[in-house]
């Protein structure tokens, strides 16, 4: 192995408001809520499984990072409490030393974490604004037959979802107003809050079901992809040529702390998500360059999330396995936009652009020269 690149979803959170269903049900068999709640934030289970995918790496990866070494091992998350915690945490777990080396007198070091305002994170933020994309999203597939069949076909459960919840669930991308903030507390064993008392178990699985299915339309289009998940895409490939050609020759490992549709995205990219992939929390995708005899070739490996840990190969099409890293690099290079604040605000794109450039010239932080 020469090189491994790992994008992971954020640990479990807290959902992204206290009470967006009413009143919750206040007998003794609800969920309880233990601590202050925030909105967004880690849950204690969202700590553990965090610190556990990084232990599951270090396993993975023992023999090739057995110790921390900063030229060897760079990290980037987005600009979001949650997955900076993740990064921290995982780090952690793939680090591990005893409180006797450590100068402070814990069993932890500080390895850095590295991140750039949300607003100009077109690489790893893949929901950041784009009035482009998001216009082809809202007005043309949101309206597509596909779409209107499928809300069709899920009439009843609408209709009680804006029942039970006085939501207006109006288009399918709305059915994670309500999956959202059901499978955070689902997942939440410590409870931060409680669940609605229309909830069934039944009823969670079809509205998970349906969830699942919407996230297939929302960077499937042609001309979305470009956009969302492509400049990561870019950024992977391009280190595995620098790679190879020696450009980072001390580079081993890249870790980015993301969210589900920065995953999404980048399976959308590489022409290999379904429903049924959808990142759950704690999923991961490995890219890992490997050479033998002068030939140089690359693995995909994905993990749904943390109740599936189960590690899958993925087979990208158009490339035989095993794959060719050549193959990899002029598959995947090329896709994304080459101005993606331009393309994005078409009439805006000279404000849009400079803003970028005049963050990325004036950081101190070299490194970042890589990340675009």
């Amino acid at each position: 192995m020469l090189l491994t690149e790992v994008v992971w979803r954020h640990g479990a959170r807290t959902p992204l408001s206290h009470s967006p269903f009413g009143e919750a049900e206040d007998d003794d068999s609800g969920i309880t809520t233990k601590r202050l709640y925030t909105p967004e934030e880690l849950t204690e289970v969202g700590i553990r499984d965090s610190y556990e995918l990084g232990q599951v790496l270090r396993n993975r990866y023992y023999d090739f990072l057995n110790e921390y070494n900063p030229e060897e091992v760079y990290v980037r998350s987005t600009n979001k409490n949650r997955t900076i915690q993740t990064a921290l945490l995982c780090l952690a777990g793939m680090f591990p030393i005893s409180a006797s080396d450590s100068p402070i007198g814990l069993p932890w070091q500080a390895i850095p974490v590295h991140s750039v305002p949300t607003e100009l994170d077109s690489v790893l933020y893949v929901p950041l604004k784009c009035p482009y994309a998001d216009g082809i999203y809202w007005n043309e597939i949101m309206k597509s037959g596909p779409v209107l069949q499928l809300m069709e076909q899920h009439k009843s459960l609408f209709s009680t979802l804006r029942k039970e919840t006085g939501l207006a669930l109006e288009t399918l991308d709305s059915i994670y107003q309500v999956y959202e903030p059901l499978y955070s507390v689902v997942h939440d064993a410590n409870g931060f809050s409680k669940l609605p008392k229309w909830f069934t178990p039944e009823l969670f699985n079809e509205i998970e079901s349906l969830y699942h299915t919407s996230t297939t339309f929302y960077y499937s289009d042609e001309r979305i992809k470009p956009l969302r998940g492509a400049q990561l895409l870019q950024l992977l490939a391009v280190q595995i040529k620098d790679k190879i050609s020696g450009k980072i020759p001390a580079a081993k490992f890249f870790g980015y702390s993301t969210h589900d549709v920065t995953i999404i995205g980048l399976l959308e990219n590489m022409q290999l998500y379904h429903a049924n992939m959808h990142p759950e929390f704690m999923a991961a995708i490995m890219i890992e360059l490997y050479e033998q005899f002068g030939n140089y070739t690359v693995e995909v490996w994905y993990r749904n999330g943390m109740y599936n840990k189960t590690m899958q190969m993925l087979r990208l099409p158009n490339c035989n396995y095993p794959c060719s890293a050549e193959q990899f690099v002029k598959m995947t290079i090329g896709q994304s936009e080459d101005d993606w604040f331009a393309r994005c605000n078409p009439t805006n794109n000279e404000t849009s652009t400079t803003t970028l450039s005049k963050y990325l010239f004036s950081t101190s932080n070299a490194n970042l020269r890589i990340l675009f």
